[in-house]
């Protein structure tokens, strides 16, 4: 019994010795396959010193996705390589633990790799608690360091590139987050990958808006630049001048067309790997410029009822009438947002934020009468509208290279008005009038603003876009100067009095061209 006890003794000091030598040092490993119990070892494992072998060790973690060449031919890989020759003595192979006994010419169908033969994809394991270096994420199976996240297809991030499950990079794809070279959509996780095998539950958890900003993992910056030219729609139905003696219509104010206006649009967007993000977007256009004018013909025309500012021209109001009558009208738009922007799928995004718009409106109406005299009604409006919107942006549909992108946008505003009419008389080129009156009136209404838009994106490079498409504006709510004409009293006789109309509505709509720029 002592003598059976002492064999078995020097039997395991001699594989301790043997383990000692082939396992790690401080910065190697051993990828080996789990011990079994002498209990569950194969009776037919070979007695005697084992045939030449060689283990792997190595100074950093084997990696998946090259199986197709050699282990040695992978620059990352550090081998080093150790033969063991006649160093077990006779007797110890059938009792070794596991998988370390049989036979050593050939490498085990898992855990570890022999120098030039080929790395397979899966199945290592290296120790507990190692993490990898440069940014490797190791595919299914690995073991890993706590708080690291395991991805099903390995990817990596090499000198700044994101990498596909397949190794090839992101295509940009506007502020949606990028889409796969096989089609595929979304970031490294993607917006969809939210729970699914991968997913760190980073895009599930996304930070917030201020935090996002100065988050530079996995993020990115998109700028707009863009260049409208916008049409506005004629003003609401409002007869100014009537023919004498006939009483037809001569001058409707919704007969003014405007000229087309130009102006920039800028926007800012930052947006993180899962299609989350937040916008800032400022554009305006100024000047809207109408006008509509009668023709001169001797006492012709005569102020519709009920007048202009209670005044009242032309027979029986008057000894003459009109000779002429012309209106200018001019206006302009201006408008801020700033949007969070929450990604519902890879092309969809859901947008909520806060919006400023500004629009602006005035009017001047002429008339001359006898030989010499003038009067002019003259009336200013702005609308200041401050809420919040909601809304969809969408990347719609892909052609080869071009994509079209489509949104709308629809919100709820608290409009601060205001308007302010004069009205002058007297000789034409005098330097100051014979008569002057005026009324300035403010309020608050409620407002509503929606947009939509279409826009194609054709790419330039790797990293600029050239982008054409349309928008169109519809503003609700409004003060504007026609709708403000009956309701003030500006007569010679004191006091004036006004008020303020805000049943006021306008669509803006025009062509946009730019160029958007990533990085």
């Amino acid at each position: 019994m002592m003598t059976r006890i002492v064999q078995q003794t020097k039997k395991w000091l001699k594989f301790a010795a043997l383990m000692a030598a082939v396992l790690p040092g401080e910065t190697g490993f051993l990828a080996a396959a789990p011990f079994e119990s002498p209990e569950t070892q194969s009776s037919t494992a070979k007695r005697g010193a084992p045939q030449a072998g060689t283990v792997l060790l190595s100074d950093e973690p084997v990696f998946p996705g090259n199986s197709g060449a050699p282990a040695a031919a992978n620059p990352r890989l550090a081998l080093r390589s150790r033969q063991y020759e006649n160093e077990i003595p006779e007797g110890i192979g059938q009792e070794l633990p596991g998988e370390i006994s049989g036979d050593y010419s050939a490498p085990q169908a898992e855990g570890y790799a022999t120098e030039n033969a080929p790395v397979d994809d899966g199945g290592y394991a290296p120790s507990e608690g190692y993490a990898p270096a440069d940014g490797y994420s190791r595919g299914e199976g690995y073991s890993q360091a706590e708080g690291s996240a395991g991805v099903d297809n390995y990817a990596a991030v090499d000198g700044g590139g994101l990498f596909s499950g397949n190794g090839e990079p992101l295509i940009y794809d506007g502020a949606y987050g990028g889409s796969y070279q096989d089609g595929s959509e979304g970031s490294a996780c993607g917006p969809d990958g939210c729970g699914q095998p991968g997913c760190d539950g980073g895009c599930c958890n996304s930070p917030g808006l201020l935090q996002l900003l100065h988050n530079k993992k996995g993020n990115f910056w998109t700028g707009r630049v863009e260049l409208l030219t916008l049409w506005r729609s004629s003003p609401q139905a409002r007869p100014l001048y009537n023919y004498y003696p006939q009483g037809d219509v001569a001058l409707n104010a919704n007969a003014i067309q405007s000229d087309p206006a130009v102006g920039p649009r800028f926007s800012v967007f930052r947006t993180d790997s899962c299609g989350n993000g937040i916008e800032a977007t400022y554009f305006q256009g100024a000047n809207f410029r109408g006008q509509a004018a009668l023709p001169t013909v001797p006492e012709a025309y005569v102020t519709s009822p009920p007048g202009i500012y209670g005044n009242q021209w032309g027979p029986p109001y008057g000894t003459t009438g009109l000779n002429s009558a012309s209106a200018n009208l001019g206006s302009a738009i201006r408008s801020f947002e700033l949007n969070d922007r929450i990604a519902l799928g890879s092309n969809v995004q859901f947008l909520a934020g806060f919006r400023w718009v500004e629009w602006r409106e005035s009017i001047q109406i002429y008339d001359t009468y006898l030989a010499d005299q003038q009067d002019v009604y003259s009336t200013d409006c702005m609308n200041d509208l401050y809420g919040g919107q909601i809304g969809l942006d969408a990347s719609l549909l892909k052609i080869a290279n071009v994509r079209t992108e489509g949104f709308v946008k629809a919100g709820a505003y608290y409009n601060n008005a205001y308007q302010s009419s004069n009205f002058q008389y007297g000789t034409i080129g005098a330097a100051q009038p014979a008569f002057s009156n005026g009324v300035r009136t403010g309020g608050s209404a409620c407002s509503f603003v929606g947009e939509v838009g279409l826009t194609g994106v054709l790419p330039l490079t790797s990293n600029l876009d050239f982008r054409f498409g349309y928008l169109a504006l519809w503003l609700t709510g409004l003060a504007q100067p026609t709708n403000q004409l009956s309701g003030q009293t500006l007569t010679q006789l004191p006091p004036p009095s006004g008020s303020l109309n805000t049943v006021g509505g306008v669509v803006v709509q025009g062509l946009t061209l730019g160029l958007e720029g990533h990085w």
